[in-house]
C-alpha cells in the first residue's frame, strides 16, 4: 500500500531549510530558536507548515536540531579580532599583583562572602595553600625535606614558635603548648596534587643537624628540643626570645649557637657544660651576666627514665672547645664574669658596648689567654684608672680594639703596653707580627695598599742613620747671606734636624746579576772558578790529584760557603719576619763544551752564587744582622746538598730564639740527615736524626712542614711535643708529613699512650698532624687521645676505619671514631 505525498509549499524566506527528524522524534514536539512551537502530525511522521511573515523570516537564526543526524554547515562566522599582546610587567608588579590577589582573597574569607565561588564548587571545601610569593618552599614541604638533608631553613616565616609539624614529623611526638607565646598559626596541609615532595623511605632518613629560624617572631621554645641530640647548628638570630628552656642545654653536640638581636636577660645556667660550643653569639641583647661556672651538683642524667636511654655527658671544664665569643650592646658589668671559670680556649671575644668602667682585671685575664688574638673593647666607658697600669699580653694577641672611648687617653695605653711592640691608630693596620691596638674615633677603612705605603713611609722615618745627620747652621749661614733678616733668628737657634735620604731603589735580579758580571756565559764560569780558586787557598788539601780535588768540591760551592759575609737580606721579610731562601736544584746533565774546570750550568744565576747550597746553612744565616728576629724560615725544594751545616756549637746550643714555623718541604730528607760544622775542613758527614736535631736547634718551633721528603720514621718526634721551660720549648703543634714513606706510627702512638689513664702531657694542646699520602697501614686507636683539631689521613694503605667516617664528620668524627676503641 502506498502513501501519497503531500508537497511542501514553497516559501519566500531566505532561512535555510530545516533537516527532516527521524521517525522517532516524529511523535515529539519543537522548538524553534524563537520559542515557536512547531506540531508534527502523527500521520505520516511529515511536519506541519508553519507560515512566517517577512519581518520575521529575515530574524530568523538556523538552528541545530538535537538529534544524531548530520545538521547543514552553518554560515560562516565572521573571524574576530586578533587579541593585543600584554604589556610585560616587571618582577615588582607581578608581586605587587599576587600580594594584592592574596589581600583580597584574605577580605572576602572574613567577610564571608561567597561572590566569588564559582559554579560548581563547594562552599564548605577548604582553603587551598597560597604558594609563597617569592617562591620558596611551604612550610610543611621544607619540614620533610629536612629528613634527608638534616637541615632546615624557616627564615623570614613570621613563625611565633618552632612549628610544631617538625616534632610531628621527626620525633612522632606533638609538643606540649606554650603559654607564653602567641598561639601557632596552623598551615593547612597541601592536597596530594600540590605536594611538591614526596615522603622521605626511613633508609633515607638521617638526624637533624641545623635549624636555622632567623628573623621571625619566637617569644618563646618547646622543651622537647633537647630531643633532637645532634643538632649542632641552632641559628634563631632576630627574634623575640625572652628565655631558653633548661633542657636545651641537653644539645651537648652543638656547635654554633647563634641568638642575637633577641630580648633574653639571661642564660641558663648550665650553658657552660657544653663539650663542644664553639661559636657563641649573645649580643643586642638585654643580659647581665655570663654563666661560665659550672655547677658542683651537676652529674650526668638521661633525657628519659628508660634504661636504653643515652647519657648526657657535660663538660667539666667551662666551655673547653669555645673559641669565638661575641657578646657585644648587653648590660655587663665587669662582676658578670667569673674569672677563675673563664674558658681558657677563647680567640675572639668582642666585649664592645657593654659598661665595663672598672674592668683592669677582666682585660687582665683576657689578654693573657694562650689562644687569644682579637679582643674588641670598643665603647665601653674605660678610663686611664679601669685599664690596666701595666699589660703584657700573650704573645697571640693581634688585635686590641680601645676605640670610642673618650674618657681615656693614648698616653695611658701607651705606657700600659710599653713592653710590647705595638702599633697603635684609629683603624685596625693588620700587621703580621706586632700588636695592632684601635684607639679613637674609628678612621677610614684603608686597603692594604695603602697600609703597606704608611708602613713604609714609618719605617724610613724610623731608619735615620748617624750619617744622614747634619746641622742646619752651614745652611743657614748660607741663607743668610741672600737674606739679612733670616740670619740672626737662624743663629740664635742651634739645633740639629736628623733628614732620612730616599730609600735605595730595589733592583730586579738581572740588575744584580749585571753588576756582578754574571748576564754572560763566560761571566758565570770566571765567578765559579774565582770562588774555587778561593777556597782551594782557605783550605789546601795536599793531594797528587790537585785536579780532582778541585772537580770534585766545586758541585756543592757558593761564592759564600767559604765565608759568612754575604747578605741575605734580600730574601728576608721585616713586616712579617720571613726568611725564604731559594730552590737549589741539582744540576742537569747536559753536554758541557767550555774548557773551564769548574762545571757549567744554564740555569746559575745571583741567587746560586749568593746563597750555600745545603739544605740548611745555619751560619750563612746566623751571622746576618736580622737573624734573631726570624720567626718563619722557608727552605723548600733545596735539593743540592741534603745536609746540615751547623756552628762550631753543634747542636748542643739552641738558634734562632723566635723562630715559630719552619718549612723543610720538598728537600729529599730522610729519617736521619748528614751533619757538618763550620770549622771543620774535612768533609765529614756524621748521622743524626732528623726530628732530634731539629728539636735540639729550635726549641721555640710550634709548625714543622716536612711534607714529601724520603721520611720512613718518626724517631723523636715525642721531644718535639714534649714542652720543656729549662730550654724555652712550648711543644710543637702543627706538623706535616705529608707524601713521605711512613709505614708505622709506633712513636706518635707513645705519644698519645701518655693520655690514656693520665692527664697526658700537660699544658700541650695540639692543632693539626698531617698524615696524608704516605703508606701507613694501620690507624692506632691511641691517636684519638690526642688533642687535636685536625688529623688527615687521607692516601694511606689501611682499610680501617672506613674513609666515609672522616668524610661525613671530619677530623672531630675520625679521632672520636679512634678514642671509642681504645
Amino acid at each position: 500500500m502506498s502513501t501519497s505525498r503531500v508537497p511542501r509549499p514553497r516559501t519566500t524566506s531566505s532561512t535555510p531549510r530545516k533537516p527532516l527528524s527521524t521517525p522517532a522524534s516524529t511523535t515529539s514536539s519543537s522548538t524553534t530558536s524563537r520559542g515557536t512551537p512547531v506540531t508534527r502530525a502523527a500521520r505520516g511522521g511529515l511536519a506541519a507548515p508553519t507560515l512566517r511573515t517577512k519581518t520575521s523570516a529575515s530574524r530568523l537564526q538556523p538552528t541545530t536540531p538535537r538529534s544524531t543526524a548530520k545538521s547543514l554547515p552553518s554560515q560562516a562566522v565572521e573571524n574576530p579580532p586578533s587579541p593585543v599582546s600584554p604589556r610585560a610587567i616587571s618582577i615588582k608588579e607581578q608581586i605587587a599583583l599576587r600580594r594584592a590577589e592574596q589581600a583580597k582573597k584574605a577580605s572576602s574569607s572574613k567577610n564571608g562572602s561567597h561572590d566569588g565561588i564559582e559554579e560548581g564548587s563547594v562552599p564548605n571545601s577548604p582553603s587551598p595553600v597560597e604558594e609563597d610569593i617569592l617562591g620558596r618552599w611551604s612550610i610543611r614541604d621544607t619540614i620533610d625535606r629536612a629528613k634527608s638533608s638534616g637541615s632546615i631553613l624557616l627564615a623570614s616565616r613570621d613563625l611565633t614558635r618552632i612549628p610544631s609539624y617538625l616534632f610531628e614529623s621527626h620525633l612522632s611526638l606533638t609538643p606540649q603548648p606554650l603559654k607564653g607565646a602567641p598561639p601557632e598559626v596552623v598551615e593547612p596541609e597541601a592536597p596530594p596534587k600540590q605536594r611538591r615532595t614526596g615522603k622521605t623511605t626511613w633508609y633515607e632518613q638521617v638526624d637533624l643537624t641545623a635549624i636555622k629560624a632567623w628573623d621571625n617572631a619566637i617569644v618563646e621554645i618547646q622543651p622537647e628540643i633537647s630531643l633532637f641530640g645532634s643538632l649542632k647548628i641552632v641559628d634563631l638570630h632576630k627574634n623575640k626570645l625572652r628565655r631558653l628552656p633548661e633542657s636545651f642545654m641537653d644539645l651537648v653536640f652543638l656547635v654554633n649557637l647563634d641568638l642575637s638581636e633577641n630580648e633574653l636577660e639571661e642564660l641558663p645556667d648550665q650553658l657552660a657544660s657544653l663539650p663542644n660550643l664553639a661559636n657563641l653569639n649573645v649580643s643586642n641583647n638585654k643580659l647581665r651576666t655570663l654563666p661560665f661556672e659550672i655547677k658542683e651538683n651537676l652529674s650526668l642524667r638521661t633525657r628519659s627514665e628508660s634504661f636504653f636511654s643515652v647519657t648526657i655527658e657535660r663538660a667539666k671544664v667551662p666551655l673547653p672547645s669555645l673559641m669565638l665569643l661575641n657578646a657585644s650592646h648587653n648590660m655587663l658589668t665587669p662582676e658578670s664574669v667569673h674569672l677563675p671559670s673563664l674558658p681558657r680556649g677563647l680567640v675572639d671575644v668582642d666585649l664592645s658596648h657593654n659598661e665595663l668602667s672598672k674592668a683592669s682585671s677582666l682585660i687582665t685575664a683576657i689578654a693573657k689567654l694562650a689562644h687569644i688574638r682579637t679582643l674588641k673593647l670598643a665603647s665601653c666607658s674605660l678610663t686611664n684608672e679601669s685599664f690596666p697600669s701595666r699589660l703584657t699580653p700573650s704573645r697571640s694577641l693581634h688585635h686590641l680594639d680601645l676605640g670610642e672611648n673618650d674618657a681615656m687617653s693614648e698616653a695611658a695605653v701607651r705606657n700600659a703596653l710599653q713592653d710590647v711592640e705595638m702599633e697603635i691608630g684609629p683603624t685596625h693596620t693588620h700587621i703580621q707580627g706586632i700588636l695592632n691596638v684601635t684607639f679613637g674615633k674609628p678612621g677610614p677603612v684603608l686597603e692594604d695598599w695603602e697600609i703597606e705605603a704608611e708602613r713604609r713611609a714609618r719605617q724610613r722615618k724610623t731608619s735615620a742613620t748617624s750619617e744622614s745627620v747634619f746641622s742646619v747652621r752651614s745652611e743657614t749661614s748660607k741663607v743668610g747671606s741672600r737674606r739679612p733678616s733670616l740670619q740672626t733668628s737662624a743663629s740664635a737657634k742651634s739645633r740639629s734636624v736628623a733628614v732620612s735620604p730616599p730609600p735605595p731603589p730595589v733592583k730586579e735580579g738581572w740588575e744584580i746579576e749585571a753588576e756582578q758580571g754574571l748576564l754572560t756565559e763566560g761571566g758565570r764560569r770566571r765567578a765559579r772558578a774565582a770562588a774555587a780558586a778561593a777556597k782551594a787557598v782557605a783550605h789546601p788539601v795536599s793531594d797528587d790529584h790537585g785536579v780532582s780535588q778541585i772537580n770534585s768540591g766545586v758541585s756543592s760551592l757558593s761564592i759564600s760557603s767559604g765565608s759568612n759575609s754575604s747578605s741575605l737580606i734580600q730574601f728576608y721579610d721585616g713586616p712579617h719576619a720571613t726568611l725564604t731562601l731559594p730552590r737549589s736544584q741539582p744540576q742537569p746533565r747536559t753536554h758541557n763544551r767550555s774548557f773551564s774546570v769548574v762545571p757549567s750550568s744554564a740555569s746559575t744565576n745571583a741567587s746560586e752564587l749568593t746563597v750555600p747550597l745545603p739544605t740548611l746553612p745555619l751560619p750563612s744565616i746566623l751571622s746576618q744582622s736580622f737573624s734573631s728576629s726570624i720567626k718563619i724560615l722557608v727552605l723548600s725544594s733545596r735539593k743540592m746538598e741534603t745536609t746540615f751545616v751547623l756552628p762550631s756549637t753543634g747542636i748542643s746550643d739552641p738558634v734562632l730564639p723566635h723562630l715559630e714555623e719552619l718549612s723543610l718541604d720538598n728537600c729529599n730528607l730522610a729519617s736521619e740527615v748528614s751533619i757538618s760544622q763550620e770549622s771543620s775542613t774535612i768533609p765529614s758527614t756524621p748521622k743524626e736524626s732528623l726530628l732530634h736535631v731539629i728539636a735540639s736547634l729550635f726549641p721555640t718551633l710550634s709548625t714543622l712542614d716536612l711534607s714529601y721528603n724520603a721520611l720512613t720514621t718518626l724517631a723523636g718526634v715525642g721531644v718535639l711535643f714534649t714542652p720543656d721551660a729549662e730550654k724555652k720549648r712550648k711543644g710543637l703543634t702543627t706538623l706535616r708529613i705529608r707524601g713521605n714513606r711512613l709505614v708505622s706510627l709506633e712513636p706518635l702512638e707513645e705519644v698519645a699512650s701518655q693520655w690514656k689513664g693520665s692527664g697526658g702531657i700537660p699544658g700541650w694542646r695540639g692543632e693539626e698532624i698531617d698524615l696524608r699520602d704516605n703508606e701507613i697501614g694501620r690507624l692506632p686507636p691511641l691517636l684519638g687521645l690526642l688533642p687535636l683539631e685536625v688529623l688527615l689521613v687521607e692516601g694511606n694503605t689501611f682499610r680501617v676505619p672506613n674513609r666515609r667516617i672522616w668524610e661525613k664528620d671530619g677530623s672531630k668524627g675520625l679521632l672520636k671514631w679512634l678514642a671509642d676503641r681504645v
